[in-house]
């Protein structure tokens, strides 16, 4: 039963989301869904491990997610229709300053660390 709940919101467990926040230095968190309330409105999550694919002595780089290396505690956070125009898209606050959006993207985000670290 979960399973059908999961596809019917477009959400499933593997499914990875991705968040960017930051001022003067982005940072990506990554995070996978590990579960699914009962009522199929809200997901559960952990924090995924990301490697970088590009030169890290550059000020601007890229990473990805390492899928199947979640970690932590998962956490619930209610899933939201994110959609524009006809591109459907899944998201879910993770604080007062940023969302995690569902990847359906090549895997790799851009991440400024200007010698900050990331």
């Amino acid at each position: 039963m979960e399973t059908a709940v999961v596809q019917d919101q477009g959400v499933q467990v593997g499914d990875l989301f991705a968040c960017s926040w930051g001022y003067d230095q982005t940072q990506v968190d990554f995070y996978e869904v590990v579960g699914l309330t009962a009522s199929g409105k809200s997901v559960k999550v952990k924090p995924v491990q990301q490697e970088n694919v590009s030169d890290p002595r550059q000020p601007s780089y890229r990473v990805k997610p390492v899928k199947g290396s979640a970690y932590g505690e998962a956490k619930t956070y209610r899933i939201k229709d994110a959609t524009w125009g006809s591109e459907v898209k899944y998201a879910f606050r993770v604080n007062s300053y940023s969302h995690a959006y569902k990847g359906d993207w090549d895997g790799q985000w851009s991440v400024t660390g200007w010698g900050y670290g990331h």
